[in-house]
């Protein structure tokens, strides 16, 4: 199992919290590191602007290439997932909070 950082903005924070939350989609411009993801990977999700932690997301499966069925998406690399942690307004999680990285382990 890796662990990935999936940066959202504002808008697609939003618009995947108003989903199922099943399906992670990437930019095709990112393929060379989104063909790294793996099932069993997560996904910690920030949120830019902000500076938050808004969730966890497990990937569950291979990723698929939609480039081709909607050229609106422009998403199109997705890998189905599921929210092991999703965060609504009011929970988001601030990055420089100090005790944040308390609950990190501490190195040998």
């Amino acid at each position: 199992m890796t662990y990935f950082v999936d940066v959202f903005s504002v808008a697609t924070y939003e618009e995947f919290s108003c989903t199922d939350k099943a399906q992670a989609g990437f930019h095709p411009k990112r393929r060379a590191w989104v063909t790294k993801i793996k099932p069993g990977d997560k996904l910690l999700c920030y949120l830019k602007g902000v500076s938050c932690w808004i969730g966890v997301l497990e990937v569950t499966g291979p990723m698929v290439d939609n480039g081709g069925e909607d050229e609106a998406d422009e998403f199109s690399l997705k890998f189905p997932v599921e929210p092991l942690v999703w965060l609504g307004k009011g929970q988001l999680l601030p990055i420089k909070r100090e005790d944040v990285w308390m609950l990190m382990p501490a190195e040998n």
